[in-house]
């Protein structure tokens, strides 16, 4: 989130560059930030994902108890 955050604060036509193995290659500022969104929207629906398998195996364990 901080990542985003900052990247609001930068103007139309920062330069902006990511990291390709040893080189640091220039990318728009729009893309880097649609990059960043998706990586979090990913991140976020694998956490979701992982507590729902959490709640599915702690409800069998609940019906196993029983």
């Amino acid at each position: 989130m901080k990542t985003v955050k900052e990247m609001d604060l930068l103007e139309p036509g920062t330069k902006v560059f990511k990291i390709v193995g040893p080189t640091l290659i220039k990318q728009y500022l729009y893309e880097s930030k649609n990059t960043v969104n998706k990586r979090l929207e990913y991140i976020n629906d694998d956490i979701n994902r992982c507590e729902k398998s959490l709640d599915d195996v702690t409800k069998l364990l609940a019906i196993f108890k029983l």
